[in-house]
C-alpha cells in the first residue's frame, strides 16, 4: 500500500514525518531509496533516520498510530483492522544504482548509521530487514 507523503503530526514533529512510503505485505513500514556514489551517504542516512524517527514517534505517542491506521483506513479498512497495536517490522528497501550493494559497497557513514539503527529498533522490539532493489 503507497502511502508516500501522507504525513503524521506529533507535538514534536508538528510539520509532521513521513511514516513510510509503502506498507508491506506483513504490515511492515517500508522506506525506500535510491542512491549512487554521486548521491553519497547523505541519502542513506536519511533513510536510516527516516525509518528510525517514525518508530520512535509511533511507540512514544500512541496517538500517531492512530493517525496512521486512519491513513492506512483511508485506503483500505480491513487492512487497517489488521495492523495491530504497533509497527510488525521496518524495511530499508535500497537500489544502488551505479554498483551492486553489499556490506562492502555502502558508505562507512551509512553502514555506521545503519547499524544504530539497527541496534536502538533492536531494543525497541521492531524486527529490520534490508531489501536490496537490483
Amino acid at each position: 500500500m503507497c502511502l508516500d507523503k501522507k504525513l503524521i503530526t506529533s507535538r514534536a514533529h508538528r510539520r509532521g514525518i513521513e511514516a513510510c512510503d509503502l506498507l508491506g505485505p506483513d504490515n511492515e513500514l517500508v522506506h525506500v531509496k535510491k542512491f549512487s556514489s554521486d548521491t553519497g551517504s547523505s541519502v542513506l542516512s536519511h533513510l536510516f533516520a527516516q525509518g528510525l524517527v517514525a518508530v520512535d514517534t509511533f511507540l512514544s505517542h500512541p496517538d500517531t498510530w492512530e493517525q496512521f491506521r486512519d491513513k492506512v483506513r483511508e485506503q483500505d479498512s480491513a487492512r487497517a483492522g489488521a495492523l495491530g497495536l504497533r509497527p510488525a517490522g521496518l524495511v530499508y528497501a535500497i537500489h544502488r544504482s551505479d554498483r551492486s550493494l553489499n556490506p562492502k559497497t555502502l558508505f562507512t557513514f551509512a553502514r555506521s548509521a545503519l547499524v544504530s539503527a539497527s541496534l536502538a529498533l533492536s531494543t525497541y522490539g521492531v524486527p529490520l530487514q534490508i531489501l536490496v532493489i537490483p
